[in-house]
């Protein structure tokens, strides 16, 4: 099996339908194994892997964490509110 990631994992690149299916959306940003994405949202990336430019799936997680505290707050936890 290969490690397969999307890299630029963020609210504008998932839907949802009326059954709660989930769909991703955008793979410019999609990682396999060991190959990282060129494309990803900034806030949405841990810092250390943007300035290593190493973007794993380890940084799906973060993204899901950022998405998440949004979600649950409706404040990006580095970026403040957005109206």
């Amino acid at each position: 099996s290969h490690n397969v990631f999307i890299g630029d994992l963020n609210g504008k690149n998932i839907l949802f339908d009326k059954s709660k299916k989930v769909y991703f959306l955008d793979f410019d940003g999609m990682g396999v194994e060991e190959i990282s994405p060129e494309f990803f949202t900034d806030g949405y990336i841990d810092p250390v892997s943007k300035k290593k430019k190493e973007i794993t799936q380890k940084d799906d997680w973060y993204s899901f964490a950022v998405q998440a505290f949004y979600y649950l707050t409706s404040t990006h936890p580095f970026n403040g509110r957005k109206k």
